[in-house]
């Protein structure tokens, strides 16, 4: 994980958000691909689970940001889901990621 002295910096307000779709090692794989990518933020589901994700109205995720961060968002609404990815989007914005 990206400590405070190696944080990825955004230019012009831009914050890189990935998702990752996962069916096993969910967390480690996410964390992954936050690093290798660049990533500020990576948006992991368990695509293995049963009624969320893909084909469904609801999801589940865990939100990982670069400065270490982990947020778990249960089941709901994709709407409400986006929600929670575009706040912490807008918080990393106002603190200058």
């Amino acid at each position: 994980m990206s400590s405070r002295s190696e944080k990825i910096s955004a230019s012009a307000h831009q914050v890189r958000v990935g998702f990752a779709a996962e069916t096993d090692n969910v967390e480690n794989n996410a964390r992954s691909k936050l690093q290798s990518k660049k990533l500020h933020v990576v948006v992991a589901n368990d695509v293995s689970k049963e009624h969320i994700g893909f084909e469904s109205d609801d999801n589940e995720v865990t939100i990982f940001t670069s400065g270490g961060q982990r947020y778990h968002v249960p089941c709901t609404t994709k709407r409400e889901v986006a929600r929670n990815i575009l706040d912490i989007v807008a918080g990393l914005i106002r603190v200058g990621t």
